[in-house]
């Protein structure tokens, strides 16, 4: 879709200013609580991985996706729902959201 290809061009504009200015994907990539977690990752992740990495725990501003909203469910106990703003066919994105990067701590034995 149309806003498939907006947001894989923007994915890719990100990824090469990763690439190319390391200082800000080492503020952007995620961290661990652990420092020896981040240590371990440091060694062992290649710069694309952490690119990867940083991608996926990045909110990107995508204004041609602002077509939801969170209100209160109209399903009784459901507690808060996603509502459209706009018509939205079958098959269209309605928002990006990639949460955040789950860091899983490392078993003393694997540092």
């Amino acid at each position: 879709s149309g806003n498939g290809s907006r947001i894989n061009k923007l994915l890719r504009e990100k990824e090469q200013e990763f690439l190319s200015d390391i200082s800000k994907l080492k503020k952007q990539h995620p961290q661990s609580t652990v420092e020896a977690d981040n240590n371990v990752r440091e060694a062992v992740l290649t710069t694309e991985q952490r690119v990867r990495e940083a991608l996926l725990s990045t909110r990107l501003e995508l204004p041609f996706l602002h077509r939801s909203r969170i209100g209160p469910s109209t399903i009784d106990g459901a507690g808060r729902g996603l509502f459209a703003t706009e018509n939205i066919a079958k098959g269209e994105i309605i928002t990006c959201y990639p949460g955040d990067a789950l860091l899983c701590e490392l078993a003393p034995s694997e540092t």
